[in-house]
């Protein structure tokens, strides 16, 4: 129920520097009222989420490998042709 109310982006600053330049990690406040909940993932797990969740996962400990990313978004068709 709401999933399809209108939604605000929540507020964000890279938690470095002052640009997403220097590196992809963002940073928000949280209210002294607010939880948050962790939704651990195994590797090969996968994890579907609206994209308004606030989410990200720990750096890459890999030398040999990279993370993948698959990214699905249903958008209307105005939208994908202004893209």
């Amino acid at each position: 129920p709401g999933s399809g109310l209108s939604k605000t982006l929540r507020p964000h600053v890279p938690l470095v520097g002052d640009s997403r330049d220097e590196g992809h990690a963002l940073s928000i406040r949280l209210d002294e009222d607010e939880k948050v909940e962790l939704a651990q993932a195994k590797r090969g797990w996968v994890t579907v989420h609206d994209e308004y969740v606030v989410h990200g996962s720990g750096g890459n400990q890999s030398e040999h490998r990279q993370r993948r990313t698959y990214v699905l978004a249903y958008r209307a068709g105005e939208i994908v042709k202004a893209d």
